[in-house]
């Protein structure tokens, strides 16, 4: 009987230590996973800050050239056609270039390609991708229409028309992309404000 009761005892501190052994185990992975947790929270919330310190610079350069490209297109509308060289100057006055900034998207590519996009809310990547598809397509029009004002003759009085016509389409297109880049901007910002709270 007192080998029983010794032999129980034992199983008993026994379990018991192997009860300890395996809370311990426990509670060591919960503390692990609680730390990856908070690592990836963190680093997900310092990339959303990038993103959103990106997205507010390329808005601000979209918010200094809007107004100007809407008076040019405006401008471009009424302008009579000059006949001499003097009154292609005095026409064109008003002209500061094409002023196209180009859009940032290193915060973002950086967010993809070390994987932290896959930790950011889903309708809140949605949105990005729809905003730097927007950002990369006004990139590609800036491009394209540098080229094509670029190719063009000013030196020819005649060549005003045409000229005064593609800088008119340029202006229109610039307009809508950027009101359209406006509106993507907010709604990011928004979105991103609403998971940082």
């Amino acid at each position: 009987m007192a080998q029983k009761k010794k032999f129980s005892s034992y199983l008993l501190y026994a379990l018991g230590e192997i009860l300890l052994i395996v809370l311990g185990i426990v509670i060591a992975l919960q503390l692990q996973n609680w730390n990856e947790a908070n690592k990836t929270a963190e680093a997900t919330q310092l990339t959303l800050d990038r993103i959103k310190k990106e997205i507010v610079t390329n808005q601000q350069k979209i918010k200094r050239v809007h107004e100007y490209h809407k008076m040019v297109k405006d401008t471009l509308q009424k302008i009579k056609t000059p006949k001499t060289e003097d009154e292609v100057k005095k026409a064109l006055s008003f002209w500061r270039g094409l002023q196209i900034p180009r859009m940032q998207e290193s915060a973002f590519q950086t967010a993809i390609q070390t994987g932290v996009s896959k930790d950011v809310n889903v309708n809140l990547l949605e949105s990005l991708n729809a905003l730097y598809t927007s950002q990369s397509s006004y990139n590609e029009f800036s491009k394209t229409a540098s080229q094509g004002l670029y190719n063009k003759d000013f030196s020819d009085v005649q060549n005003f028309k045409k000229i005064a016509i593609f800088l008119n389409m340029t202006m229109v297109d610039l307009y809508y992309f950027e009101t359209e880049l406006n509106y993507q901007f907010q709604k990011c910002l928004q979105e991103i404000d609403s998971l940082s709270n």
